[in-house]
């Protein structure tokens, strides 16, 4: 049952480009010249949806370059809180820097453990730019997705024994 999801998207050169150089000087106008800094693409929406039930249960709207993103910072600062983590980005790098939405989907409807979860992530981009030479927003994306899940114990205080009902691998 995935309790989490985090989707981390930066920008990549044109994937068809096999002769562009990775870690060369060709890259003064590339956002992949600091590999620690994600683009956010400007996203409209992400949703996650798991065996049909979405996560958050409403589309959300945002617009990066018009400081329109607080419910996107918000998710990842509640899931950074709900792990007793605190967040390392503000909200001026999470603007500028990176893309990260974060997803807490502990509100599910049960389901069997046997059972396998369809889980979806669903995004869309307001406006796809002509060539690759934002940062802010780069034509093409390259994208991780982070999948937390639970474990579940069975815990049997009759004979003191404590077995894995469920792991998350």
């Amino acid at each position: 049952i995935p309790r989490y999801v985090v989707l981390v998207l930066k920008g990549v050169n044109n994937p068809s480009d096999g002769a562009a150089d990775q870690n060369g000087a060709n890259q003064s106008n590339s956002c992949n010249k600091n590999y620690s800094l994600n683009a956010h693409a400007d996203l409209e929406s992400v949703q996650v949806r798991i065996n049909g039930q979405e996560f958050p249960n409403m589309l959300q709207d945002a617009e990066m370059t018009k400081n329109q993103f607080s419910k996107f910072y918000q998710q990842y600062v509640d899931v950074c809180t709900n792990m007793d983590q605190d967040p390392c980005l503000t909200m001026n790098e999470f603007r500028d820097n990176y893309f990260v939405a974060a997803f807490d989907c502990s509100d599910q409807t049960k389901k069997e453990s046997t059972k396998t979860t369809n889980l979806q992530v669903i995004m869309k981009r307001r406006d796809l730019p002509g060539a690759n030479d934002k940062r802010s927003n780069p034509r093409f994306l390259e994208g991780y997705l982070i999948v937390l899940e639970d474990q579940f114990l069975n815990l049997n205080a009759k004979s003191g024994t404590c077995e894995v009902f469920s792991q998350i691998a």
